[in-house]
């Protein structure tokens, strides 16, 4: 048993160590800047777009949780507050990029954000309510994809 928290203890710390000095490695080797060029950040449009991405991921992920009612409260409040810190996380990343991808993917997570709420209306107000989001869901998983697809082209 003291094996496998020693194990895991090691892991996390690997994971952290690698998570928070790969930035910093890419920063001081130059890979990355903070500079601006040409009025857009290098590295940000691919940071909107997979931001973005995640978001959407994210918010499909935490309420396929609910396929319907009864819905617990408290479950559902934590779910929504993943869902809200991830469309947020994109809608910043996206903030300082004015590509045509970042874009997209800033329209992506506008209306995800739209989605959510309807969402949260749905679960915490009017659990009969619940309705077909696939139409919204389809346009959201278009935009991201045109905004991969632009990302990769540049």
């Amino acid at each position: 048993m003291g094996r496998i928290i020693t194990l895991l203890v090691v892991l996390v710390l690997v994971y952290f160590i690698y998570a928070q000095s790969l930035p910093w490695l890419k920063r001081s080797l130059g890979v990355e800047t903070d500079q601006e060029v040409g009025g857009v950040v290098p590295g940000s449009q691919s940071r909107c777009v997979e931001t973005a991405w995640q978001a959407n991921e994210t918010f499909v992920g935490q309420v396929r949780l609910f396929p319907g009612p009864p819905i617990d409260p408290l479950e559902w409040a934590v779910s929504f507050q993943q869902i809200t810190r991830g469309i947020g996380a994109a809608e910043i990343a996206c903030s300082s990029c004015l590509s045509e991808a970042c874009r997209r993917a800033a329209t992506a997570a506008s209306e995800m954000r739209s989605l959510s709420l309807r969402f949260d209306d749905m679960a915490r107000r009017n659990q009969l309510g619940w309705s077909n989001a696939a139409p919204q869901q389809v346009r959201i998983n278009q935009l991201l994809n045109e905004a991969l697809r632009l990302n990769a082209d540049s």
